[in-house]
């Protein structure tokens, strides 16, 4: 699958922006209405929806240290009940947003074809 990282060096060398914002929601950050769930109870949400995980996949995950796939993010997003947008872009104001990022990709190739 991805790359493996040493928990020590996981800050340092991470391998996925949505593992931190999968904890975030997944330990009942996320707003009122998305309570406090263990990682069991997640992976049966990702197992019903046909992703089948170990609990340990899931800690490197949420810890930078196991990349995801397009797919899987999909799937988290499912489970949680949350945008995929959002395990991409979570609360980080110095992330550019979707919509931002489009406008820019846009300005840029209208300058190509000047």
């Amino acid at each position: 699958m991805g790359r493996r990282i040493n928990e020590k060096n996981a800050k340092k060398h991470k391998v996925n922006i949505c593992g931190e914002w999968i904890k975030y929601v997944r330990t009942g950050h996320y707003d009122k209405y998305h309570p406090k769930i263990s990682q069991d109870t997640l992976i049966a949400r990702l197992q019903t929806r046909g992703l089948m995980m170990k609990r340990s996949s899931l800690s490197r995950i949420e810890t930078g240290c196991r990349a995801l796939t397009d797919l899987e993010v999909v799937y988290f997003a499912e489970a949680l009940r949350v945008p995929v947008t959002f395990l991409y872009e979570g609360t980080n104001k110095q992330m550019p947003k979707t919509e931002d990022l489009s406008s820019m990709v846009a300005e840029r190739d209208e300058k190509e074809l000047e």
